[in-house]
């Protein structure tokens, strides 16, 4: 392992926790809690309207009695809150920070794939040191987290090995090909 794959993993996991901070404030802000938004795809959309339409009360309510009237403020809050629960409780308290630093060391040949298996132990983890807590409703939001955190990762892991071989400088080369379409056997090279 070289500094290279360091650095990349860093920028990597940087840019994840940016995804997966957006991700749980869609779920939040989105999300529907009530089981009757998930009979029919009519009344799912009426749940992310009535969702939303609760959120920006809420953030009206808290911005105009403790932030004196300050938006910005309240945004800037909810994605500390967003950042505190990621970091808290998806990367510390699930090992997935740790998890992943082994994957990462684990080789580059199969880095995406170990990737996600460090996010599915992590989820494991997370499911079996939490479990308890949960109800229905909880349930629903944290497959919904756990979907859109998959998401983050592979995305993040994609970008971490792009980033990786620009830094190693190895840019996979192009083969010629023949009028049919075919790779040429170049034996001149």
């Amino acid at each position: 392992m070289d500094f290279r794959r360091i650095l990349a993993w860093l920028v990597e996991k940087l840019f994840e926790l940016h995804l997966a901070i957006a991700a749980v404030l869609l779920v939040k802000f989105f999300l529907p809690l009530s089981g009757d938004a998930y009979t029919s795809l009519g009344a799912f959309a009426a749940g992310v309207r009535d969702t939303y339409a609760g959120a920006l009360e809420d953030a009206a309510y808290v911005s105009a009695n403790f932030l004196e009237g300050s938006y910005l403020n309240y945004a800037f809050q909810t994605y500390l809150a967003a950042a505190y629960v990621v970091v808290r409780y998806a990367y510390l308290a699930s090992l997935y920070i740790f998890l992943s630093l082994l994957a990462c060391l684990l080789g580059q040949r199969h880095y995406i794939r170990n990737a996600v298996a460090a996010f599915g132990f992590a989820a494991v983890i997370f499911g079996w040191r939490f479990v308890h807590a949960y109800d229905l409703d909880m349930l629903r939001m944290a497959v919904a987290v756990l979907a859109l955190g998959l998401i983050a990762v592979l995305w993040s892991a994609l970008t971490g090995e792009g980033l990786y071989r620009r830094l190693n400088g190895k840019v996979t080369p192009s083969r010629p090909l023949s009028p049919s379409g075919r790779v040429r056997l170049d034996l001149g090279a």
